[in-house]
């Protein structure tokens, strides 16, 4: 199973579902999966984007 990084519900990984990757202090890949944009605009304190 996958969890939201974000508010802990599972994630349905037959859907889409958001996914980033980012590198900690030591250099070490961290992933995150987030069941919507809401939850990772949270994680990561940033705004979502608008669409173009």
């Amino acid at each position: 199973m996958t969890f939201c990084t974000n508010c802990g519900d599972v994630i349905d990984r037959s859907e889409w579902y958001s996914f980033a990757a980012r590198r900690d202090g030591d250099g070490t890949l961290q992933t995150y999966a987030f069941c919507s944009e809401k939850c990772r605009s949270e994680y990561f304190d940033e705004p979502i984007a608008a669409d173009n």
